[in-house]
């Protein structure tokens, strides 16, 4: 065997290894999105409980699956006024709690931007993937 074809082989076999280890990592990846995509289909039932209603959803299964959800909130239920008593009763879970402060976020800088348009609905979206996406609207979205 030549020199060159030592060095091709070794060349193959670094390339399977890698490949390998490339669709390990791959596959870890895949299982720790699925495993956060799970925990937080456990908290839907949380939001609803506390006037956040599904209004729909959607699940992407590739190389980087997600779940995207959209829900509703009225603004006389979920306000600067009740959300500190919700926040308080969803005890340790953080990915309610997330929801939550971000709505809290979004009416504390609505008002500071003394932004005084009445709004009649709360929309949330959520993209649940590696890193999680919480985006709130206050009144219907235009452009998304």
């Amino acid at each position: 065997m030549t020199v060159i074809q030592k060095v091709n082989n070794q060349i193959v076999k670094a390339f399977e290894k890698l490949y390998e280890q490339v669709f390990i990592v791959g596959k870890l990846t895949r299982d720790r999105i699925e495993g956060l995509i799970l925990s937080w289909v456990n908290v839907f039932p949380m939001l609803e409980s506390n006037h956040l209603q599904v209004s729909s959803y959607g699940v992407n299964v590739g190389m980087n699956p997600s779940l995207d959800v959209e829900l509703i909130g009225d603004p006389v239920l979920i306000n600067e006024h009740t959300l500190p008593g919700i926040i308080a009763s969803l005890g340790n879970n953080r990915p309610a709690i997330t929801v939550f402060r971000a709505i809290q976020k979004a009416i504390l800088w609505h008002r500071k931007m003394s932004i005084h348009s009445p709004y009649d609905k709360i929309y949330v979206k959520l993209l649940i993937s590696i890193q999680p996406e919480v985006k709130v609207y206050l009144g219907t979205p235009v452009l998304t």
